[in-house]
């Protein structure tokens, strides 16, 4: 970011121009909306869900501390 702060700024702007475009259509919207939970389950299938499973396993596990009051 530092070394090409143009660039930087022209692709943060690229972003934000189909952002608004997609959240601007119809058809896009819709298009996202349906492909979302399909994405979603892929996503979890994967290793972040693996990833996940084990965070989530990790916190039940940690012993609970209570403080006084």
């Amino acid at each position: 970011m530092r070394l090409h702060p143009l660039a930087t700024t022209l692709g943060i702007a690229a972003v934000a121009f189909v952002a608004g475009t997609i959240a601007g259509s119809r058809l896009a919207r819709s298009l996202v909306a349906a492909a979302a939970p399909i994405m979603l389950g892929r996503l979890l299938d994967g290793p972040l869900g693996d990833d996940l499973a084990g965070y989530v396993k990790s916190v039940f596990r940690a012993p609970v501390t209570r403080t006084a009051s």
